[in-house]
């Protein structure tokens, strides 16, 4: 029969140079764990709790690392119960003495079968900006050991000789440099063994802790901002580390300002005003205040002018009657000196969305431009869609006031124009008197020259049928406009069938709606800068040769506008709708 041995007798058999436990406790009491002790690679020690297990150290163990009954660790390696065969209970009848030297590998392995990790994955909390150890790093019958090069492994350096796993560079949580940016940083450990040649790895994922420390400022120790004159809110908003509360605490304008203490967000007090002659310059000093200490952050605030753009006359539709014998005529100028894209659109079927059906079905365009006093063919076009490259109207798509044609039939064409005059003549091949827009609108761009100056447009007009010339203004600024429905202006030009007495009433667009916001009859009547009069001269203005045709000059604040030009003849006759923008 077999028992387990008693652990005196095993003392006794294990240890034959010294003296009986039973007459000498000192000895027992050397071997007991101690952890305020470090032990060295192949000392033994028991727990004094439960004495039934050898440990063995399998590397140098610093105080505070005990072992634990049935477990391995990194540190310690345990006999397995030291059972031996026994005959009897009695310390006198042993049938097989244990061998002197201690098997201290884990049941079932040898160094044969390769290292082995005592676990395949590790967690471990560490304090960012620390230097010391991440971890000690073991694996049963390893001879080396290498950190991979996946994940974050080239943050870490593991020391050879004493196998401590560290960071190349202190951790710091504010600005975490793991993959995932998420403060978990994994590093895996290889393992390799010569005897067997094989390898075992281990993940180990150290989660950066925060640790409270004096707030920074993002922006450091100053920082420099713009504020527009007259805003309000937020002229700066702070942000620092470490849960701090901000508030103001010097400058030589610190009484102007006020500091949302959670969100750092500063203001003006009172809506500051850009004076010129005055340095429109403010200083401010924000304080970060934590647990752990302040930060101070000095703050320039330039003031501004109030943003303003300056209004753009944008372009002009007009709406009239065409036919195979008429058609009508929309006369651009470019003024400056460079050249400048200009959208023209000659549409029909466009008109339905504002319930006009009796429309010019294939509209077509004649582009000429005027060299030399003499009016010659520039460019023509006839469906939109013949139009390739920076000449197509989709190129242009999106830009304020272009509107793209909903049929292929319709005409349009962009062109790059240098300044001057030009005319875009929209026909029909439709002998009755139909519906059409003849379009121009200029394409703006930065640091621009050249202007796009206005459009006369010429066309057929009845008691019945009224020509319609759109225009838009753009920008924050108002922009002063000249409006002129001619009928007997037209003789100059060899036309003599026209409208005598043509009127012109002003709609303006106000959240959606048309109404009516000026009429004019004969131009003698507008008074003041109202009178065409004012302008004579000025680029494009020609006056009117009768007192009975329309002018006024009107100041406009941006948006959208439409000169309707009237007549009182029941039969159809020629007039002239422009609208010039007044350059000053």
């Amino acid at each position: 029969m077999k028992y387990k041995i008693s652990y005196f007798l095993f003392l006794t058999l294990f240890f034959p140079t010294t003296q009986t436990l039973l007459g000498n406790f000192e000895f027992l009491n050397d071997l007991f764990y101690d952890t305020s002790k470090s032990y060295s690679v192949g000392d033994s020690v028991v727990l004094e709790s439960d004495p039934s297990e050898i440990f063995t150290a399998l590397i140098d163990v610093p105080p505070g690392n005990p072992p634990a009954v049935g477990t391995q660790s990194q540190y310690w390696s345990s006999s397995d119960d030291y059972t031996s065969d026994l005959t009897s209970n009695n310390s006198d009848d042993i049938s097989t003495v244990p061998s002197s030297n201690f098997d201290t590998t884990t049941p079932g392995t040898t160094p044969s079968d390769g290292p082995t990790f005592p676990e395949s994955t590790v967690s471990v909390n560490f304090s960012e900006n620390s230097t010391e150890s991440v971890a000690t790093i073991f694996a049963n019958f390893a001879d080396s050991y290498q950190i991979s090069s996946e994940k974050d492994g080239s943050l870490f350096i593991l020391n050879s000789s004493d196998l401590q796993l560290t960071f190349i560079d202190s951790p710091d949580y504010e600005t975490p440099s793991d993959e995932d940016g998420n403060n978990v940083y994994e590093v895996v450990i290889v393992a390799s063994s010569g005897t067997s040649g094989s390898t075992d790895s281990q993940t180990i994922s150290v989660t950066v802790e925060n640790v409270i420390e004096a707030p920074v400022f993002d922006d450091g120790s100053s920082a420099t901002v713009e504020f527009t004159s007259g805003g309000t809110g937020s002229v700066y908003t702070a942000s620092a580390t470490d849960g701090a509360t901000f508030s103001i605490s010097g400058g030589a304008n610190l009484s102007l300002f006020s500091i949302n203490s959670a969100t750092g967000a500063l203001s003006f007090i009172s809506s500051p005003t850009y004076a010129e002659g005055s340095s429109n310059t403010y200083s401010v000093t924000i304080t970060a205040t934590n647990s752990q200490g302040s930060t101070d952050l000095s703050i320039i605030v330039d003031l501004i002018p109030e943003a303003t753009t300056s209004s753009r006359f944008l372009g002009i539709s007009t709406r009239g009657l065409v036919s195979s014998t008429k058609a009508m005529y929309g006369s651009i100028a470019v003024t400056g000196t460079e050249n400048k894209l200009v959208a023209f659109m000659g549409k029909g079927k466009t008109m339905e969305t504002q319930g006009i059906t009796d429309y010019v079905t294939d509209p077509a365009l004649i582009i000429y431009k005027l060299t030399n006093g003499v009016w010659g063919v520039y460019r023509t076009i006839d469906n939109w869609e013949d139009a390739t490259g920076s000449e197509s109207i989709l190129s242009v798509s999106g830009k304020q006031g272009i509107t793209l044609p909903v049929d292929a039939l319709e005409a349009a064409i962009v062109l790059n124009l240098e300044p001057g005059n030009y005319s875009a003549i929209l026909t029909s091949t439709e002998s009755s008197e139909k519906e059409a827009l003849v379009e121009a609108y200029e394409i703006p761009s930065e640091n621009e020259v050249s202007r796009f100056l206005g459009i006369s447009t010429r066309g057929l007009v009845s008691s019945t049928k009224a020509m319609y010339g759109s225009i838009a203004i753009t920008g924050t600024k108002n922009k002063k406009v000249a409006f002129m429905g001619k009928g007997k202006t037209m003789e100059a030009q060899g036309i003599t069938d026209y409208v005598a007495d043509p009127a012109l009433i002003i709609y303006k667009l106000t959240n959606g709606v048309w109404g009516v916001y000026r009429t004019i009859d004969n131009w003698t009547e507008a008074t003041g800068i109202e009178n065409i009069s004012a302008y004579a001269g000025k680029e494009g203005i020609t006056l009117p040769v009768s007192d009975t045709e329309a002018a006024i000059v009107l100041d406009l604040e941006p948006g959208n506008y439409s000169a309707i030009l009237t007549s009182t003849e029941s039969e159809s006759k020629e007039a002239l709708v422009e609208a010039y923008e007044i350059v000053e």
